[in-house]
């Protein structure tokens, strides 16, 4: 998807979700927590993501299969 899209699609598809609140509760007990991020704050998480767990997975001698 063009990247020229995404702040629109994000911006008309955030203001038609239902709230989140409702869904907190039963997630916490699970010891999860709901977010709601932007696509470039998701795309961010999701990076540093791979690179702290792909050092650790380094540093343990875990080969990608």
């Amino acid at each position: 998807m063009a990247s020229s899209i995404m702040p629109r699609l994000y911006a008309t598809l955030a203001g038609r979700s239902p709230p989140i609140a409702p869904f907190r509760s039963p997630h916490r007990a699970l010891g999860a927590e709901i977010v709601s991020n932007a696509p470039e704050e998701m795309r961010a998480f999701v990076q540093s993501e791979m690179e702290k767990w792909g050092a650790a997975a380094r540093a343990a001698g875990i080969q990608p299969q």
